[in-house]
């Protein structure tokens, strides 16, 4: 009968993973929505992320017409005073929006919520039931 020995410094180990993990590793803080549009893939994983029905918290609502400004002003601000959100400034008819978050659960939407409130970002901010992109 044979036994193998460990030997220290004789073995090679190649780990294979996307940027994503590294930056979960590193600590590095990036907002989702860059990284969903970043993410370097490995064969085999999903192309698109996936969506469901979920929650998001809408901080603005204005007019066609001037809207688009002001809905970008509010995500600056969210960005500024809680790094790492996502956000999402979109005209849905007949209104510009910036909505921020993706939650799942109502509960979730209603704790992040007070936080928003807290942060004073919005008067308005309000949870409206929308597609989210599903977090993992």
């Amino acid at each position: 009968m044979q036994y193998l020995r460990s030997q220290n410094g004789k073995g090679k180990l190649t780990v294979v993973q996307s940027s994503v993990l590294d930056d979960i590793v590193n600590n590095v803080q990036r907002n989702v929505v860059v990284q969903l549009d970043s993410l370097q893939r490995l064969p085999g994983e999903m192309t698109k992320p996936q969506k469901m029905m979920g929650y998001r918290i809408q901080i603005y609502a204005g007019p066609k017409a001037t809207g688009q400004q002001v809905a970008k002003q509010y995500e600056r601000r969210c960005k500024e005073k809680l790094p790492g959100i996502s956000t999402y400034v979109r005209f849905v008819q007949p209104r510009w929006t910036c909505r921020i978050g993706d939650f799942q659960n109502r509960e979730d939407a209603q704790l992040f919520l007070e936080k928003v409130n807290e942060a004073n970002i919005s008067k308005q901010a309000t949870i409206v039931r929308c597609e989210i992109f599903k977090v993992y």
